[in-house]
């Protein structure tokens, strides 16, 4: 008459399995069969087992459920650190990337503009160079003008004493020229004078009367 009683516990595993999630029917009705065979006792203890599956089987779809929205929240946490984790290693390496290139670019600047103060530098050494050539030649070419001049003024001089000397040798000579024949002229003179007294003496006498 109690027969019935392990149908109605094994249909009522059943439908406890459909009140859960679909992936985990398969395993707790296989666990729930497995265990409702196993059970000591008669008919009416299968039929309470099935009953008690049955009553719970909302209870353990929720925590199948749980654990399912746990796993895609486990899964959801894994791909967001994974998406995290890749966007902060992308910021790392776009970081890096830019750094390198600002980095590059500043030693591009630098150098350009240590290749720009090496060439202004040098231009301007040149330059300095080049005046202090054309200054030390002015000053040379001044300087040879200069003792050029002082020779050719040095020449001159010593021309100028030259004439000196000859003129005041012949001007020497010729007063001594003029003063010998100044002195052989008074002499002379002396001599005509003498003789011109006597002849005036002499005809004095016969001039007497027709001077009166």
């Amino acid at each position: 008459m109690l027969d019935w009683l392990p149908w109605v516990g094994t249909r009522l595993i059943r439908l406890a399995t459909k009140r859960l999630p679909v992936k985990y029917r398969a395993r707790y009705e296989e666990e729930w069969q497995a265990e409702f065979n196993a059970l000591p006792g008669g008919k009416l203890t299968k039929l309470l087992f099935g009953l008690r599956i049955y009553a719970g089987a909302r209870a353990t779809g929720a925590v199948c459920q749980a654990e399912d929205n746990m796993d895609l929240a486990a899964r959801v946490l894994s791909l967001a650190q994974q998406t995290a984790d890749q966007a902060i290693a992308d910021a790392l390496r776009m970081c890096d990337e830019t750094l390198g290139r600002a980095r590059r670019e500043a030693d591009e600047v630098l150098t350009k503009a240590r290749r720009q103060a090496m060439q202004i530098t040098g231009d301007a050494r040149n330059r300095a160079e080049n005046l202090e050539r054309d200054a030390q030649e002015r000053h040379r070419q001044a300087m040879g003008s200069l003792v050029q001049t002082r020779e050719e003024l040095e020449r001159r001089v010593d021309d100028l004493r030259a004439f000196e000397r000859e003129y005041r040798s012949r001007l020497k000579a010729y007063a001594e020229g003029q003063l010998r024949d100044l002195e052989a002229g008074v002499t002379d003179s002396g001599r005509s004078s003498r003789w011109v007294r006597a002849r005036s003496r002499r005809c004095r006498p016969a001039l007497a009367p027709s001077g009166a």
